[in-house]
């Protein structure tokens, strides 16, 4: 099962629990991994989007919302 399909279903289950903090987030994923598909479809080098392509879209999405102090302690972070 590739990762996009693993999301889709985490998405349907967040539906049927109603779990709404769940439904937005998969909602957020799910809309950045089709404006990929979209690009990868339009650019010169035509190409289907892979789960590699989707781990450096999780990896940026990450970034953008906890800004580069994302994953370092106290003690290593930045003034």
């Amino acid at each position: 099962m590739s990762l996009k399909q693993t999301i889709e279903n985490e998405y349907k289950n967040a539906l049927k629990s109603k779990d709404k903090n769940k439904i937005s987030t998969y909602r957020l994923i799910l809309s950045s991994i089709k404006d990929l598909d979209i690009v990868n479809r339009s650019g010169p080098n035509k190409k289907e989007t892979d789960d590699e392509d989707i781990k450096k879209l999780l990896k940026k999405m990450v970034k953008q919302r906890y800004g580069k102090s994302y994953g370092r302690t106290k003690k290593n972070s930045c003034r």
